[in-house]
């Protein structure tokens, strides 16, 4: 099969290395990403090469996800690349827009096995839910902020 491709942004009203530092830290990517776990299992956090384990929860099932991280740019843009549950790439671009920032999750990917048959029912679901993830990141870093402020 082909490899699918997709994409959701959303313009945050922060600046980019604020973004940035928040949607990169592992440690955050339960508050906002949709994952249930994240965990560095080797390299360092933003060092190519480095590996993290992902657990989330996909219509029902548990699903985990070794990715290595194979492009880093500080406050511009990294991509992990997946090979389970199936073949993948999922790159984050972070743009300056005056003072703001429009964060761009690109995804890739070539579903098999199951994941094959299933794809057409569910790319709406999996859209929604990265639309939803994005949505998350916008309300997390906004809100941090209004309540510092506060």
């Amino acid at each position: 099969m082909a490899w699918e491709q997709g994409e959701v942004s959303v313009l945050i009203n922060r600046p980019v290395d604020e973004v940035f530092a928040y949607a990169e830290n592992v440690e955050k990517l339960t508050h906002w990403a949709g994952v249930e776990e994240a965990t560095i299992t080797s390299g360092k956090p933003h060092e190519l090469g480095s590996r993290l384990k992902i657990v989330t929860n996909i219509m029902g099932k548990r699903m985990e996800a070794d990715s290595e991280l194979v492009e880093f740019e500080r406050n511009r843009r990294s991509t992990y690349r997946n090979e389970k549950p199936f073949p993948s790439e999922i790159t984050m671009i972070y743009e300056d827009y005056s003072g703001k920032t429009k964060v761009t999750r690109r995804v890739a990917g070539s579903p098999n096995g199951a994941f094959r048959a299933a794809y057409p029912f569910i790319k709406k679901k999996i859209f929604k839910e990265a639309t939803k993830m994005m949505d998350n990141l916008k309300e997390a870093l906004e809100r941090r902020v209004s309540a510092q402020s506060v």
